[in-house]
């Protein structure tokens, strides 16, 4: 198994409440243990990592990193991808846990200790994983495109991770992200929304209601440990689709912990169902938002396309 020659390391500083930033030195000795070539670039803020993903690339890095949450594999994955369509090569990504969700770490079996999960990176062999292609308008008005590697959401899901994103985190991911999902459970008002889409047998199919939420799982988990993916594998060449329906509130607080068992379809009025392809639109002038790896970037109305075996990862899964 050829090991990666040069590797970029990109550190989300703020991670984790700011402790990431704390185990730079650390992580740089690990690296250092294991290549001859390392270096190590922090995020400034938002969509940062995307910026120093790809220059990275551009630099001759073949194997860049992530030292961060979610939100910053999401960018970093969106950098190597953004390279390669300019016509740089496409480098290998692995991740190193040191975020607050850390959803993406679960489905890719990266340990948690950092140091044990250098080592799993270089032990581990490269593998391709799918990756989501959304199109979708953001706060600007404008009509973007971004990759989505774990979980992307509609409706509910965005109003979590506007709280959440708002929230300390402090408390660490699954207790951040129970409190942002009560609140919204209390506050969020649902809106009609119609969703169309392939499934892996190539059959049409559509919903049309008042939307709660829809999960479209890449990975298995979101929001600090939600089982959304549950039977289904990043490499798969398919999104698993749940559709939540408005329910009553009492409904709704009953099976709040089926999200956590990756049983939420034994809700009553709950489906699921593996597409290759959906798009989403609002049925009113309400905006619907949408969230992507833990991010909230714009609302509806949405395409988000499976994209399969497109990113080489060094993980375990």
């Amino acid at each position: 198994m050829s090991q990666p020659q040069r590797v970029a390391i990109v550190l989300n500083p703020a991670s984790a409440a700011g402790r990431t930033g704390a185990l730079a030195s650390a992580i740089m000795d690990d690296a250092r243990s294991y290549a001859a070539s390392v270096v190590l670039l922090r995020t400034e803020g938002p969509g940062h990592g995307m910026s120093l993903a790809t220059q990275a690339v551009a630099d001759g890095a073949d194997l860049v990193i992530a030292a961060g949450g979610d939100g910053t594999a999401n960018e970093v994955v969106n950098g190597l991808l953004t390279a390669q369509e300019t016509g740089l090569p496409l480098a290998t990504f692995a991740l190193l846990p040191a975020g607050t969700g850390g959803d993406l770490v679960r489905t890719l079996r990266v340990p948690r200790d950092h140091a044990a999960a250098m080592a799993a990176i270089w032990g581990a062999p490269t593998r391709r994983i799918d990756v989501m292609r959304l199109s979708f308008v953001d706060h600007e008005g404008a009509q973007v495109r971004r990759w989505c590697v774990n979980v992307a959401g509609i409706g509910m899901n965005g109003d979590v991770v506007e709280r959440t994103n708002r929230r300390s985190k402090r408390l660490g991911g699954r207790v951040t992200f129970l409190l942002a999902t009560l609140e919204s459970l209390l506050r969020y008002r649902p809106g009609p929304v119609r969703l169309r889409w392939m499934d892996t047998a190539g059959q049409l199919g559509s919903w049309e209601g008042t939307l709660s939420s829809a999960f479209l799982a890449n990975g298995g988990w979101c929001g600090g440990g939600m089982w959304v993916g549950r039977g289904g594998a990043i490499d798969d060449g398919q999104i698993d689709l749940t559709v939540l329906p408005e329910l009553p509130l009492f409904q709704a607080l009953i099976g709040a912990p089926r999200l956590f068992t990756g049983s939420l379809e034994r809700v009553k009025g709950v489906s699921r169902v593996g597409v290759r392809w959906l798009e989403a639109e609002t049925l009113d002038r309400a905006a619907v938002r949408i969230d992507c790896d833990g991010e909230q970037p714009g609302v509806l109305p949405l395409r988000a396309d499976i994209c399969e075996k497109v990113l080489p990862v060094r993980a375990f899964f």
